[in-house]
């Protein structure tokens, strides 16, 4: 059977709702051979908000559009690459945010470039606030902010930016609030403005100070790669949307769990 069958199959069997996901005992290792299926191994889960408010998720992959809310118009946007010696176009971007005066928008190609733009509600006017590698937005009760690095070959940094405006005349403009240890790949919010951002290597707790607190290190993700981030309404749980599988984390005790959608699912895709 193809990936994409897989994947099809994956989907199909999944309920939207994560209460209804199955947690997988004993907890998974990259070496368990339940697991190392490269085919289902390409199945991403992105976690999200339901219309009633409880953690659910979707079946996803990497060229999935970004989550809602998303403007009406697809932005266009361009840069000069000067190692290329040509300008690259962007057209779409990977992580949107609305705001009172439009839309903050992230393109964001890898190691082939990346810019942060504003949009007006139209989409016809615009302007570029920089050139960070944003991976994903997050607005809590302290502002705006977005986690953004690159990870490619050689290099692998990271940051959180604070984007934000002097006043509503004003344009917006993006600054360092605190420096990551590796690049970013999901992150969410708490209402107190703590940030829950994970790396490829470790979920960091960081306070509206900066100060950030490792809950979890090590090989989590199992190989695999995060793609979002949600915490409960009563924010005791982190649900982190990843490769094959959803990460449940308590965020006071640090237990940790992997969620799939049914036990049936992992024997069908295991099965001879």
């Amino acid at each position: 059977m193809t990936p994409a069958a897989w994947s099809t199959d994956a989907a199909s069997m999944a309920p939207s709702d994560l209460s209804l996901w199955s947690e997988i005992t004993p907890p998974p290792v990259r070496e368990d051979s339940r697991f190392s299926n490269v085919s289902w191994a390409q199945q991403q889960w992105r976690v999200l908000l339901s219309d009633d408010g409880k953690p659910s998720v979707q079946p996803v992959d990497f060229e999935s559009p970004p989550p809602k809310p998303t403007p009406s118009f697809v932005p266009k946007a361009s840069k000069w690459i000067a190692g290329a010696q040509r300008h690259y176009k962007f057209v779409g971007g990977q992580a949107y945010l609305p705001t009172d005066d439009g839309w903050l928008v992230a393109f964001n190609r890898g190691e082939f470039g990346a810019a942060l733009y504003w949009y007006d509600k139209t989409g016809k006017s615009s302007y570029k606030i920089s050139d960070h590698q944003v991976v994903a937005f997050v607005s809590n009760t302290k502002g705006i902010f977005a986690v953004e690095g690159l990870s490619h070959l050689g290099l692998n940094h990271g940051s959180i930016i604070r984007i934000s405006r002097a006043h509503q005349a004003s344009s917006w403009r993006a600054e360092t609030f605190a420096k990551l240890p590796s690049c970013p790949e999901a992150a969410a919010s708490s209402k107190d403005g703590t940030l829950y951002v994970a790396l490829s290597d470790r979920l960091l707790a960081v306070t509206p100070k900066g100060e950030m607190t490792s809950l979890m290190q090590g090989d989590f993700l199992l190989g695999g790669q995060a793609n979002s981030a949600l915490l409960s309404s009563d924010e005791s749980t982190l649900y982190v949307g990843m490769t094959q599988f959803v990460l449940k984390v308590n965020v006071k005790t640090r237990q940790q769990r992997y969620l799939l959608p049914d036990a049936a699912l992992l024997q069908k895709l295991t099965s001879p």
